[in-house]
């Protein structure tokens, strides 16, 4: 409800009528901005010495249900090793509204969950999936929703991940 009061008014302004549902659309970047913050502390955690000591694997995790989307559903309990590079471009959120998240694992665990070393090569959706836009060392998009905010729907974010790739 804080969210909506700080930035409801700019955001409609910015849309100018364009958006039929900007309850729904509000509550989109609200949701994808949460989980990309709740990954970047797991990720966070789960690059910490100690922990890659006793847990050096990590797995895709995603929630399955009826609004699982196909890529999550296609890349659900992969297991690699934490240092492989699929995980550099398949780092949740991997869409608008994703719920997927990374877990960390002990060998024991890896091997159980069947480790086989491969990574199925879909792509997440364009502008998701970097770790490194999740893991940033600056602050989460939140903090300052004005600037945040407006780079997402000034198209800012999206082209600087383009270019990046």
């Amino acid at each position: 409800d804080d969210f909506k009061k700080k930035v409801r008014a700019q955001l409609e302004d910015q849309w100018q009528g364009t958006v039929a549902n900007p309850g729904a659309r509000m509550e989109t970047i609200f949701r994808t901005n949460i989980q990309s913050a709740y990954t970047a502390g797991r990720i966070r955690e789960a690059r910490m010495p100690d922990t890659l000591a006793t847990r050096p694997f990590w797995c895709f995790d995603a929630l399955l249900d009826m609004r699982t989307t196909d890529i999550c559903r296609i890349f659900n309990r992969t297991v690699l090793p934490a240092d492989s590079g699929w995980f550099a471009t398949h780092t949740p959120p991997l869409h608008f509204n994703c719920r997927s998240t990374i877990r960390t694992l002990t060998q024991a665990q890896a091997t159980a969950m069947g480790l086989t070393g491969r990574a199925p090569v879909q792509q997440p959706d364009e502008g998701f999936g970097s770790i490194e836009d999740v893991v940033s060392e600056r602050e989460p998009a939140l903090v300052d929703v004005d600037a945040g905010l407006r780079e997402i729907y000034e198209g800012k974010a999206l082209a600087r991940r383009r270019q990046k790739s």
